[in-house]
């Protein structure tokens, strides 16, 4: 088959593609590394919380989302990468056993002036169930080379990524000291997540089960692309933010238990807004990970929850922003 450039692509255009099974080893094994809540890595434990059973985590659910993009249409056309996810809804868990397919539709199509040798589509990203419901909804963007570019082909060297630098001083992070209930957070309170250290290897193992592009699984061939060497899927970032949540809630979660302190149950999210990759996480770069409290309501649905909604970030050891997102999560409340 031939290499799909950004012109072969049209507003309309849509394909699907699938099935992948999800396997409850799969839902456990990405959730003790990446999302450590009960409801993702014990069925007999998730008996006893918010969803009631073992449901894969939304991170998951991505990745496979990704996993079939890119496997099925990525890997054969001049993708060069996505600046990022608008929107993406959970609207329904991904259990043990289920077959997922993916389909695909263009909704915008443009050139961009600032690199006339790329063009960037959006695109709506449905990840159905084998009975046709669906489970995750997204809406995201991706670079891709343009057959024939109105200037001479970019130099590497030119090629910029917008960064954002740390914040300022007065909104540094301060270290989270317990699990609060949601009447307890205070918006514009930022907490420190911890950080991580992105090695080639567990770069390279990420990409090649989820997310198997050249630049994120190829030393030697990304020198070539528009990043310029080895950078992480935009997905490990991401999972790797929600595995610095999930490793400091356990470590909190066991102080207070051992001091006989209450610990609030958490709920799973129904989604997320505004995820940006703004530039490339290489190997051995080391990510700090932050997440400050916007706003708390008491959930309309379910009497003695609420919604914490979150701005999260990521910068790098040079100060520079990689990554952020919204996010939103049911948690308990203590006036129940």
């Amino acid at each position: 088959m031939s290499t799909l450039f950004y012109e072969d692509f049209h507003v309309g255009w849509t394909e699907t593609y699938g099935p992948l099974k999800v396997t409850q080893d799969a839902i456990i094994r990405f959730a003790k590394e990446y999302d450590d809540q009960p409801f993702h890595t014990d069925p007999e434990a998730a008996k006893h919380t918010f969803p009631g059973r073992l449901i894969s985590s939304g991170w998951h659910s991505c990745a496979l989302a990704n996993r079939l993009l890119v496997e099925h249409l990525f890997l054969i056309t001049t993708s060069q990468g996505s600046p990022g996810i608008e929107a993406a809804r959970w609207i329904s868990p991904l259990y043990p056993d289920d077959e997922v397919h993916l389909t695909v539709s263009v909704i915008e199509a443009r050139t961009l002036k600032s690199r006339p040798t790329l063009g960037m589509l959006k695109m709506s990203l449905e990840l159905k169930k084998q009975d046709g419901s669906l489970s995750t909804v997204m809406t995201g963007t991706v670079f891709l080379k343009r057959r024939h570019p109105d200037e001479e082909y970019y130099q590497l060297e030119n090629l910029t990524f917008p960064a954002k630098k740390a914040d300022s001083a007065a909104e540094k992070p301060i270290p989270q000291s317990a699990i609060l209930f949601l009447e307890e957070f205070i918006p514009g309170t930022t907490f420190d997540l911890g950080s991580h250290l992105f090695s080639s290897e567990e770069i390279i193992r990420f990409a090649r089960e989820f997310d198997p592009q050249y630049f994120h699984t190829d030393a030697a061939a990304a020198k070539d692309s528009l990043f310029g060497g080895l950078c992480a899927s935009g997905w490990n970032t991401a999972a790797n933010w929600m595995r610095q949540t999930s490793k400091l809630a356990r470590r909190l979660e066991k102080e207070m238990l051992e001091a006989g302190i209450p610990v609030p149950a958490q709920g799973p999210s129904p989604g997320f807004t505004n995820l940006k990759w703004l530039k490339p996480v290489f190997a051995n770069d080391t990510i700090s990970y932050c997440t400050t409290v916007t706003q708390t309501r008491a959930s309309a649905s379910r009497p003695g929850w609420g919604l914490l909604s979150c701005h999260n970030t990521g910068n790098n050891q040079n100060g520079e922003r990689v990554f952020e997102f919204d996010s939103i999560v049911f948690r308990q409340m203590k006036s129940r």
